[in-house]
């Protein structure tokens, strides 16, 4: 399988778009491509877990790198 390779600012773009795109698959009812909207959905959740890596502090999980709070 292939990789994306993109800029880190176009990262929340590109996560904006699919998720439109998944909502519009949704919301058509498309039965036949359910693999297809798992699939988006999982490229949504592994493209958050890399834009915000969580660090283990003590008993809690913390987000290590927040550059939108800042």
């Amino acid at each position: 399988m292939a990789k994306i390779v993109y800029n880190e600012s176009d990262s929340i773009l590109i996560r904006s778009v699919l998720k439109i795109g998944l909502k519009s698959l949704k919301k058509k009812n498309a039965l036949n491509s359910f693999e297809d909207l798992q699939r988006i959905s999982s490229i949504i959740k592994d493209m958050e877990a890399v834009e915000h890596p969580k660090s283990e502090s003590g008993s809690t999980t913390a987000v290590a790198d927040c550059r939108e709070c800042e």
